[in-house]
């Protein structure tokens, strides 16, 4: 197996009629009729950035294998020590072998149209769609995840990796983490469940997992059927219980079947992918609920697949006020919460720098004074703008105070802060979309139909459950 690995680029990807291992026998004729197996190595695990480094299919009809094929890859970046040590292929074995483009109209042969078998086949099948679309082509292909099936075949034990498979089965392989190799792997694991299972079983799985969406190897279907199509928040966990992502849908089910989808181009969804064990939900009455709740969630627990939500301390305004000469005046200040809102006081910004550039841009579009903005210091004169005839004049008093005034409210129309019209906090209240739906959840909360939210000055201060929570916020 090694010494084919080492032959010329020309000779290294030739279809083989008779595979290299002796007493493979017949795996049964209860898997799909066509299928390739396969297996890659590659730099790394990021789908978009690490390139395949080896690929090897093996090729079985009717439950018989008739042949296999594989091929070192010379991939567009440097293999990383790390992956030579656990792989054997270094930078040397691959200096002579061909490019993905080169192999890609013999691969793409022999995988159409077939079903496409790996062990976490999400991995392997993201790479090589991703490999083909860089060469221009396109591939689709209906996988059948070699975990999934031995999670459903075999349900009482806890690992199906092929390491574990290797020890439970006594499978015996030339080497391992060698594409050929752990293809082997995939044969000798369906040869051996065909001699301990009924094939009626067989065939009933391997239908389930081809026909199902793309789930995670470690994700039991069971827990996604139980999600509804309703609005709320969704957790996925790894199989320690670490919280991994969240998330939140106006259609929780659609929203987390759409993360298991096929083809993957984000590494990061690749990666999350492989680990999630468990997700559980949290019914809202709305997409008003499920947004609140999502970002105090992400915000509380900082999952390591979500976009750190920044903790907003302070926000920022732009506020007004008129000088001796009578024109307005603008500054950066930060919002005081619990004060009256001035009239004069517009927008709300998550930092002094967007609210200056905010006046930059305004300053553009409206022929404003970057003096009167606070943009550069006042001279006395007229800016450099206006000689520009970008300003009209009003740091020089070339502009009247009141048209100047005017046209500088009309740019910040949109952005002016309304005054909270309530003496006190409210209460909003938020009930289902669709009448007689129940708020539900996987985890221990307590939800009623309609659900309860506590605002006061436009800030969101949280949901409320009873009387004894208004109680504590006064």
């Amino acid at each position: 197996m090694d010494t084919q690995s080492e032959q010329p680029a020309s000779e290294s990807h030739k279809l083989l009629q008779v595979l290299p291992v002796d007493n493979l026998g017949d795996i049964g004729g209860d898997f799909p009729s066509r299928m390739a197996l396969v297996d890659i190595e590659t730099t790394g695990g990021k789908v978009t950035s690490d390139c395949i480094t080896e690929i090897a299919v093996i090729i079985v009809d009717d439950g018989e294998v008739v042949g296999c094929w594989q091929s070192l890859v010379k991939p567009e970046k440097s293999i990383p020590p790390f992956i030579t040590e656990l792989t054997g292929i270094s930078n040397a074995m691959v200096s002579a072998a061909p490019r993905f483009a080169e192999i890609a109209p013999t691969l793409l042969a022999l995988l159409t149209p077939r079903i496409f078998v790996a062990h976490n086949a999400r991995f392997d099948y993201g790479f090589i769609k991703q490999a083909f679309k860089s060469a221009g082509i396109g591939f689709s292909a209906q996988p059948l995840c070699s975990v999934k099936l031995s999670r459903a075949l075999f349900p009482g034990f806890k690992s199906h990796s092929m390491d574990a498979l290797i020890k439970r089965f006594n499978i015996q392989l030339p080497t391992r983490h060698r594409a050929l190799a752990d293809c082997l792997g995939i044969v000798k694991f369906f040869a051996a469940a065909s001699r301990l299972l009924n094939g009626a079983d067989i065939a009933a799985a391997c239908r389930d997992i081809t026909q199902a969406a793309s789930l995670p190897a470690q994700l039991p279907k069971s827990r996604v059927n139980k999600i509804p199509n309703a609005p709320g928040v969704y957790y996925f966990y790894d199989q320690a219980g670490l919280l991994l992502y969240i998330g939140k849908s106006v259609s929780l089910k659609k929203r987390v079947m759409s993360h298991f989808y096929q083809d993957h181009s984000n590494p990061k969804d690749l990666e999350m992918s492989s680990l999630i064990a468990d997700v559980q939900y949290l019914v809202t009455a709305s997409d008003f609920g499920a947004q609140l709740l999502e970002s105090q969630e992400i915000k509380r627990y900082s999952p390591p697949f979500n976009r750190r939500l920044k903790k907003v301390t302070k926000l920022y305004q732009i506020q007004l006020s008129r000088n001796t000469k009578g024109y307005y005046e603008a500054c950066i200040s930060t919002v005081k919460y619990g004060h009256e809102q001035s009239l004069e006081a517009c927008g709300l910004f998550r930092s002094k720098h967007q609210a200056l550039e905010k006046l930059r841009k305004l300053a553009d579009s409206y022929y404003l004074c970057h003096q009167l903005l606070g943009l550069e210091p006042a001279a006395g004169r007229a800016c450099f703008r206006a000689q520009l005839k970008r300003c009209f004049g009003a740091c020089a008093g070339h502009e009247p105070a009141a048209i100047y005034n005017q046209r500088l409210l009309d740019a910040l129309a949109a952005y002016r802060v309304k005054v909270w019209p309530y003496p006190s906090a409210i209460v909003i209240q938020e009930c289902p979309q669709v009448p007689g739906q129940r708020a539900a959840s996987t985890l221990d909360d307590q939800l009623s139909d309609c659900q309860y939210h506590l605002v006061n000055e436009w800030r969101y201060l949280g949901r409320i459950y009873s009387d004894g929570d208004l109680a504590q916020w006064g």
